[in-house]
């Protein structure tokens, strides 16, 4: 009996043995898992953090790009108010330009008239003079 005692003491010793081992290493796989959540996190986090800076860094580049764009129209807004002027400019003095030209084509016109009457009475005079002798 004493050998069985001593045999069941052994295998409880053995069993203990191994739970405590199993219990050992199931807490270190337990510090494993835990380590590893930790370490999974904070490379979330990071992915976060560094999403964010792109997101900021994106809208800044768009709000410099509109704000070069808005400038951009401005200055072409001006630049097309100056050509406006300058063709509304050119479209007045060529108007004056017409009008002298069509003031010059009656002057000239008339001239021709007064040019053609007088060689006209010219030409009647003389032929009155020849008549006459």
């Amino acid at each position: 009996m004493r050998t069985q005692r001593i045999r069941f003491v052994l295998a409880v010793i053995g069993i203990a043995a191994m739970l405590g081992a199993c219990s050992q290493e199931t807490q270190i796989a337990n510090e494993r898992k835990r380590d590893i959540d930790q370490q999974k996190n904070e490379q979330k986090q990071m992915i976060d953090q560094r999403a964010g800076e792109l997101n900021v860094a994106a809208n800044q580049k768009q709000q410099d790009a509109e704000r070069a764009i808005e400038d951009q129209k401005k200055r072409l807004n001006q630049s097309n108010k100056a050509l406006d002027a300058t063709k509304n400019e050119i479209e007045q003095n060529t108007a004056l330009v017409k009008k002298d030209i069509e003031r010059q084509v009656g002057t000239d016109k008339k001239q021709v008239d007064q040019n053609a009457n007088t060689v006209k009475s010219q030409i009647d005079d003389a032929a009155k003079t020849h008549n006459l002798h």
